[in-house]
């Protein structure tokens, strides 16, 4: 929901969550200038990202591809595994059946004005690229991306968008947007696997 903070618990291994600023913060652009932070999560450890943090700053848990050797105790407890649970406040529902869908994210704002759920096609893409634009624009305007709702659902990045292409091969009108916008988010939520000592 619009202005409300994400809350990640962590369970296992510790693991160091990355904060960086967005491109298009006050700070300069370039890549070298971008500040960065680095948070420990350690067992039993809760982190709140707020609303002001989230507008300015990506935040994210990177593959740890260091040799088992190289990591800490606190790294290998629990064989290295780690569960994180991570509690969003949402404003969006679906009914029972599955078939209809209302709330803050959706075109109805009440049950009375609910609309069918849309899998793929454009609704999809329109929420891709706004969610693409939200994670990189600093001045991000919520009303104008998000304000009229979607009614669409499933995430799936295989899924989310495909590039479509006419009967001669090019890509059409957009669709490298939607395909960038698709290959942003398929970054996000990359799953990271332990490497375990060999024997």
């Amino acid at each position: 929901m619009r202005d409300s903070s994400i809350i990640n618990v962590s369970l296992g291994a510790q693991r160091t969550m990355t904060l960086r600023t967005k491109k298009t913060s006050t700070f300069d652009s370039t890549s070298s200038s971008r500040q960065t932070q680095k948070i420990t999560l350690p067992h039993n450890s809760v982190f709140v990202l707020g609303p002001k943090t989230n507008a300015r700053w990506l935040h994210g848990i990177r593959a740890d591809k260091r040799p088992w050797s190289e990591k800490s105790e606190p790294e290998k407890a629990f064989d290295g595994e780690r569960i994180s649970l991570t509690f969003r406040h949402i404003g969006t529902f679906i009914d029972t059946e599955k078939t209809k869908i209302w709330g803050q994210g959706a075109r109805g704002k009440t049950k009375e004005q609910a609309g069918d759920i849309l899998v793929g096609g454009e609704a999809m893409d329109a929420m891709v690229i706004a969610f693409g634009k939200e994670n990189h624009e600093t001045e991000f305007d919520w009303d104008k991306h998000y304000g009229a709702g979607f009614d669409a659902v499933d995430l799936l990045p295989d899924k989310a968008v495909s590039v479509v292409t006419d009967q001669m091969g090019k890509v059409s009108e957009g669709a490298k947007e939607k395909e960038e916008a698709r290959k942003e988010q398929a970054k996000e939520i990359e799953v990271e696997k332990p490497k375990m000592p060999e024997a």
